[in-house]
């Protein structure tokens, strides 16, 4: 997962503590933040910071993707908000075992 940011710690903290709780959730997070502040966060999940000297998204996260080895990449902005089920309803989707529970 690859999370842009320009220093906005609280809408980030939200965004990573969603995918910290995930049950099927990322290996790593990798934030990009343009902004010189302070920035470190902890969990189950490791979190990579990487620092971009240009305040730009499509930037930001190119570079955040060039260091994640992985099957399945999400992007995301810093102050999107995640449901707890949303990387497991994800999988099942993906591998074909059924609706989503929405549709149940």
């Amino acid at each position: 997962m690859v999370v842009a940011t320009g220093g906005r710690l609280e809408a980030l903290g939200n965004t990573i503590r969603d995918w910290q709780v995930q049950a099927e959730g990322p290996k790593k997070i990798v934030v990009v933040d343009c902004s010189h502040g302070e920035t470190r966060f902890s969990g189950k999940v490791p979190v990579e910071l990487l620092r971009s000297p240009v305040a730009s998204a499509a930037r930001q996260r190119n570079l955040g993707a060039e260091g994640v080895e992985t099957e399945w990449l999400v992007f995301s902005d810093d102050d999107v908000r995640f449901e707890p089920e949303l990387a497991e309803e994800v999988q099942k989707f993906r591998c074909g075992s059924g609706r989503r529970s929405s549709e149940k």
